[in-house]
């Protein structure tokens, strides 16, 4: 979990971080952080191995659909909400899910203009800021960094249908989808929101 915290940190000061590599590093960070409270949680419990699998399993996709959300809001959502300005992931060119995707974006006049913004050795401006957000709006990057948080969270919500957990899986199911929708609460975005079932 500190490899990964440090990686976060390091990341600022490099030109581009690819979307596996960001992927790789919120495994070390937030996934490892919920796998493990979930894991423990089994443990103490009194849970059988497969069952103690399960729910290492439930947690580390939890862990990084909450990361993801985490990243969205910081940067579509009123900070209100969060208790930091939204933008602030953006001006301190941080190697947030919206950031890694948008410089991975192919070429184009926005994602070209995005990449030289973020290259700048320094904080953004106001100005700046608030470009590279409309960059982002312009290329459909909230709606493809929603789809991995939809896509974990559903992978999490799956592990809990395994026979050795499904049958006392409601409360980490309940907690899954509290824990999602009010993270994701008050996203300023003007698309699609992580739809829970």
């Amino acid at each position: 979990m500190c490899e990964g915290q440090y990686l976060d940190l390091l990341w600022e000061r490099q030109p581009a971080v690819t979307v596996d590599e960001y992927i790789e590093m919120i495994e070390r960070k937030t996934a490892r952080l919920f796998q493990c409270s979930a894991e423990l949680g089994a443990l103490c419990g009194g849970a059988e191995p497969a069952a103690q699998k399960q729910a290492a399993l439930f947690g580390s996709s939890l862990g990084l659909a909450f990361q993801t959300v985490d990243d969205l809001l910081g940067v579509w959502s009123p900070a209100a909400e969060t208790g930091k300005t939204a933008e602030l992931d953006l001006a301190s060119r941080k190697k947030s899910l919206p950031a890694v995707l948008g410089l991975a974006a192919q070429h184009s006049a926005e994602a070209d203009h995005f990449r030289a913004l973020f290259n700048l050795d320094r904080q953004l401006t106001g100005d700046e800021t608030a470009e590279a957000k409309e960059l982002l709006d312009r290329m459909g990057i909230h709606e493809q960094a929603s789809a991995y948080a939809q896509r974990y969270h559903e992978e999490a919500l799956r592990h809990l249908d395994h026979p050795a957990v499904r049958d006392r899986a409601d409360v980490l199911r309940d907690f899954a989808e509290i824990t999602l929708a009010e993270a994701y609460r008050g996203s300023s975005a003007p698309s699609t929101a992580l739809q829970t079932k």
